[in-house]
């Protein structure tokens, strides 16, 4: 896959990065994504999509087990420079995206894409091109934590819409991985963020266990939901971050 986004975006690509649960030793096969990031001289736009869809139609082709679970970001250095400045951003740019139920698109560089981009800047393996703390500029504290919040503000909405098993699992091992972000400055798996909370936080260490087992152990979506404590989870987590 590397040779081809490679060959796919010739001299446009600066640097191709992996990152996320291959990284930070959480990876579970059939169920984790293969998260990469690509860093690109000029701007995404439907013209650059075009051999893109190809690569990622040629890597499903050859690589079937990797279907649906490939998630990619496409990125404009001038994007990055921007974002990480901080105050206004004058030209936010767009990002070409592809992950696990969305084909290759591309959608706004909104600010809480610095994240993932400070993640990636911090954690990230190099695969091609110059390592990603020389490449992706620096970004503050104080940006991460914002876009880390604007996420945490955003999940008590998102899991109201996760009906299954699975997607419920995933919205309680988030909020677990960002309270430990939060609160002690380190990215740890989802695995290790649910079990120290599931240790600081006795109320809820038996939905925080189900999600975290659900996950790694095999779980399956046709096992019933548990909508209510799920939803009371995510709510009452949301609430003591944002006040941190």
């Amino acid at each position: 896959m590397v040779e081809l986004l490679s060959a796919g975006l010739g001299p446009g690509l600066i640097g191709l990065y992996l990152h996320g649960s291959l990284v930070v030793g959480d990876f579970a096969p059939g169920r984790s994504d293969v998260d990469l990031m690509a860093v690109l001289t000029v701007q995404p736009d439907d013209e650059l999509l075009v051999p893109l869809v190809r690569v990622h139609d040629k890597v499903s082709e050859l690589f079937p087990t990797w279907r649906g679970h490939v998630e990619v970001e496409y990125v404009a250095l001038d994007t990055l420079r921007q974002h990480s400045a901080g105050g206004t951003v004058e030209a936010p740019g767009v990002i070409a995206r592809i992950s696990p139920g969305e084909h290759l698109h591309l959608l706004p560089a909104t600010p809480h894409r610095i994240l993932g981009w400070s993640l990636v800047r911090r954690y990230g393996r190099t695969l091609i091109g110059p390592p990603a703390q020389t490449v992706i500029p620096s970004i503050s504290m104080e940006l991460v934590t914002g876009a880390l919040l604007h996420h945490v503000r955003d999940w008590p909405v998102w899991v109201r819409e996760m009906a299954t098993a699975g997607g419920q699992a995933y919205a309680v091992l988030s909020l677990c991985r960002a309270a430990v972000l939060l609160e002690t400055g380190e990215q740890v798996s989802k695995r290790a963020a649910a079990t120290l909370v599931a240790q600081a936080l006795p109320a809820w260490t038996d939905i925080v266990l189900w999600a975290r087992d659900w996950w790694y152990e095999g779980g399956s979506d046709d096992e019933p939901p548990r909508t209510v404590e799920v939803r009371r989870f995510v709510d009452a987590t949301s609430a003591r971050l944002v006040l941190l």
